[in-house]
This record gives structure tokens, C-alpha cells and sequence, in this order.
């Protein structure tokens, strides 16, 4: 389990309706149950919406995404992804790419 997964769960346990969370990098160690590394309060990219960070892969399994990050006021914005959210794992990522492929 990823030490992000409680920050997915908390993200998860939103309802259905609300389309957007704004959270502190505070609210996010809180969630996570530790300090987030420096360099999420430094490098906006830290916070890209990319399956090959382990920590964006939890918030994009659980339906969101990162909106915006303001990294003078240390806040960071979700938005929910349209339709279900989906696992994806690494085989079927490669699999998509063969398929693409073809």
C-alpha cells in the first residue's frame, strides 16, 4: 500500500457531487500521516498527473486530479475526472500502447 492511499481514500469518501477539493499541503500530511517531501512545496511538477509517480497514481485511481497548485500559499486544488475512475496497471497500460500500435 502506498503511503499516499489515505490521501485516495480521503478523496474517494467525497460525494458524489462535489466536483472540487482544495486542500493545504498541511491537510494533505495530515491525511498521509507524514511531511510531504520538500520538493512538493518547491517543484510544481511534483504534483503532474502522472501514472509515473506513485503519489499521482493514488489520487488518479481514486477519480481526481490535481487542478491547480499555488505553491506561495502551500494549497492544492483537485478536480474530479469525468466517469469512473479507473485502475490501470502497468501491463495494461503496455498493452493499450500494442494496441495503439495496430
Amino acid at each position: 500500500m502506498s503511503k499516499y492511499e489515505p490521501l485516495a481514500e480521503y478523496l474517494r469518501s467525497r460525494p458524489p457531487g462535489e466536483r472540487q477539493v482544495v486542500l493545504s499541503m498541511a491537510d494533505v500530511e495530515r491525511a498521509i500521516g507524514c511531511a510531504l517531501p520538500k520538493t512538493a512545496r518547491t517543484i510544481r511538477p511534483w504534483w503532474a498527473n502522472t501514472r509515473q509517480r506513485t503519489w499521482a497514481t493514488s489520487w488518479l485511481d481514486a477519480g481526481w486530479k490535481v487542478d491547480k497548485v499555488d505553491l506561495a500559499r502551500e494549497r492544492v486544488s483537485y478536480v474530479r475526472l469525468d466517469g469512473a475512475p479507473q485502475v490501470v496497471t502497468r501491463l495494461s497500460r503496455r498493452y493499450g500502447r500494442l494496441q495503439d500500435f495496430f
